[in-house]
């Protein structure tokens, strides 16, 4: 069962999805971005601002170190996300190793 872009806007529906078994690495390719950039849910979430979803994603074990077509982690563009005040700051805190 695949995660699409949708099921990141919802993190009640994101979690139920985890819990039946969808990877919450799979990469998505529905038209989010470019074509030729596939990226994981946890990059999504990081470029949306969705910190509901990216906490529910890290906490099903998302892994961090997947990197875009872009060459692109998570983490760079949650750092390029341009309101610093809504990103929680903890929400990768203790993760990365």
């Amino acid at each position: 069962m695949p995660l699409l872009a949708s099921d990141l806007a919802n993190p009640k529906h994101l979690r139920a999805k985890l819990r039946r078994g969808a990877d919450p690495d799979t990469f998505i390719e529905d038209g989010i971005f470019a074509a030729d950039d596939k990226c994981t849910p946890l990059h999504v979430c990081s470029l949306e601002g969705l910190h509901r979803s990216l906490s529910v994603l890290i906490g099903a074990r998302a892994s961090l170190d997947l990197r875009s077509d872009g060459g692109f982690h998570a983490l760079h563009h949650a750092a390029d996300y341009s309101c610093e005040d809504e990103f929680p700051r903890d929400a990768l805190h203790g993760k990365l190793k």
